[in-house]
């Protein structure tokens, strides 16, 4: 159905002659029907005038359905943006076939002009958190000019996307951060409507207003519509209009960042579809996986808690301090300070959170074996007077710590397993 959208949106023609095709067979069909009550056939004695309307405007509707149902391809325009993912967080861009010949049909536009004005119609722009153009200067990419020549014009234009590929392809970041969304809105600034804009990367930012790193973003549906609404009403909602924007290897990854599970891939890939669309472009996501290592660079992205998996933590003698041969806190404010960092993690991921396991530990001396179930039972009385479910947590005293050192076994572990439907692969 969207494809069908795409055609009839974009070819006006292929509308018109619908809409005459469908008008002419309205009109028709009351006439067939009085042939076939007055003569016991619809055809037989009606008029070859009427016949070849009916028939043509049929076959019309047909043929059109048909062609509409094959892909859309949008028209070649003279500027084309590429916004790639040169981060930390996403496997190095590569241009695909798919771009490269949409880059191809681009540089076709300027068969006889000048270099420069050829580099001008296609931007690169790095989605590093405050997004930048990357100028194709003939000193630094040597692209060729297009000759009128169709066969000279096409070994040219390869020339040109190869040379394109290499700065793609070794182009390191400049600055911290991801910001695809600024990234996009930067494009569109700066090739003319009607473009292309091509997104190569995984579209986690950590920064800007689609951060992936802020809490619940990836497991919480409401605070990822309420992100889009503010987008929208932000920017307006034909700020992309007339724009197409395609996007190749969209919630792939690399480390240090963990892999997606398979939903959450289509979370990321909904979301930016529903946001393109809000802001009134055309949007195309290709699901073929972008794999490989990411840019070599010193400069770092936030990850992206995905809020699946265990959270271990260990909380010894400098966290919580337990009177000698007691289950009583040295001081009782600083270890519930302490605690509050699992009150923390409660809050950014309860929808995802199964349960909170305390486990007490002793160092090893005499009479006091069962002093570690008291100990997680008051470490977790302060996480429920914290605010943390009762149900959600277990206490367990597990006797003497596994370690030599008895300053090591006087400790309390706890971990915070989490799973939901969208930690599904």
């Amino acid at each position: 159905m969207e494809n069908i959208v795409k055609h009839f949106n974009n070819e006006i023609t292929l509308l018109v002659v619908l809409l005459i095709a469908v008008s002419l067979i309205t009109i028709s069909i009351p006439y067939f029907i009085t042939q076939q009550k007055r003569y016991g056939s619809p055809f037989m004695f009606a008029s070859n005038v009427r016949k070849i309307i009916a028939g043509g405007s049929t076959l019309a509707l047909v043929g059109i359905f048909i062609y509409a149902l094959t892909p859309y391809i949008a028209p070649p325009t003279d500027e084309i943006a590429i916004v790639i993912g040169n981060t930390q967080n996403t496997p190095s861009p590569i241009l695909s076939d798919t771009v490269s010949k949409a880059i191809e049909e681009t540089l076709l536009q300027h068969k006889g002009e000048d270099v420069s004005e050829l580099t001008e119609s296609i931007k690169i722009i790095s989605a590093i958190k405050d997004p930048r153009v990357i100028s194709l200067d003939t000193s630094k990419a040597s692209l060729k000019e297009i000759g009128n020549n169709s066969s000279n014009a096409k070994r040219s234009a390869a020339a040109n996307i190869k040379t394109i590929e290499e700065k793609v392809n070794t182009l390191a970041p400049t600055d911290n951060g991801a910001n695809y969304l600024e990234a996009i809105l930067k494009a569109r600034d700066n090739v003319e409507e009607g473009s292309r804009i091509i997104v190569i990367g995984s579209g986690l930012s950590d920064s800007g207003d689609m951060d992936f790193s802020k809490s619940k973003f990836l497991t919480n549906e409401n605070s990822r519509n309420t992100v889009v609404d503010n987008i929208q009403e932000k920017y307006g909602s034909d700020y992309l209009n007339g724009y197409s924007v395609e996007f190749y290897g969209l919630g792939d990854t690399t480390l240090p960042q963990e892999p997606l599970p398979t939903k959450q891939k289509e979370i990321v890939r909904d979301l930016y579809k529903d946001v393109i669309r809000r802001l009134g472009g055309t949007v195309d996501i290709t699901t073929k996986s972008l794999v490989g290592d990411a840019v070599k660079t010193n400069y770092v992205v936030g990850t992206t808690d995905t809020g699946c998996g265990d959270i271990g933590l260990i909380f010894d003698d400098t966290n919580l301090n337990f009177v000698s041969n007691k289950a009583t806190f040295v001081d009782e404010v600083a270890a519930r300070t302490s605690l509050t960092m699992i009150k923390s993690i409660w809050d950014e991921n309860s929808d995802t959170i199964q349960s909170i396991q305390v486990d007490g530990y002793i160092a090893k001396f005499a009479g006091i074996e069962t002093l570690s179930q008291p100990r997680a039972d008051l470490v977790k009385s302060v996480l429920i007077e914290l605010a943390i479910p009762e149900g959600k947590i277990t206490a367990n005293g597990r006797g003497v710590g596994p370690y030599d050192n008895d300053a090591q076994n006087r400790m309390v572990k706890v971990n915070i397993s989490r799973n939901s439907d969208v930690c599904e692969s």
